[in-house]
């Protein structure tokens, strides 16, 4: 099986690479960037190629863009009780040591109010 990261990827930065049933390998291409696995944080060792990745079917291969970060939370069963958890930004460094990503956050329950979150992050020397 063939992936091919798009180019309209942008900088979002999550690249979720689709699997045919049985498969115990995928071919994956990345262009030439900075990209990390989103499991386990391991920087990619070569892109602008393709690329041989295992496939077990416990895991699922998602790849992360460097110079994003990615607001995740832990799922609820209600939007209530949702916003009770908190966040965590998977960030990941481009080859300049930056990063930036943004939330829209919804209270959910009043009309037009939200909250925009834009961060930007710089690895200190």
């Amino acid at each position: 099986m063939h992936a091919k990261v798009p180019d309209s990827i942008g900088r979002i930065g999550i690249f979720l690479i689709k699997y045919l049933q049985g498969a115990v390998q995928v071919e994956a291409y990345f262009p030439s960037d900075t990209w990390y696995n989103y499991q386990n944080g391991s920087q990619l060792a070569q892109t602008g190629k393709w690329i041989t990745l295992s496939a077990p079917l416990d895991t699922i291969n998602i790849h992360q863009r460097g110079g994003s970060i990615v607001p995740t939370q832990r799922p609820a069963v209600t939007t209530t009780a949702a916003r009770q958890l908190p966040f965590s930004l998977q960030v990941a460094l481009d080859s300049q040591g930056q990063a930036t990503g943004s939330l829209y956050w919804d209270d959910g329950e009043t009309l037009g109010k939200h909250i925009d979150l834009h961060l930007y992050l710089k690895k200190k020397n």
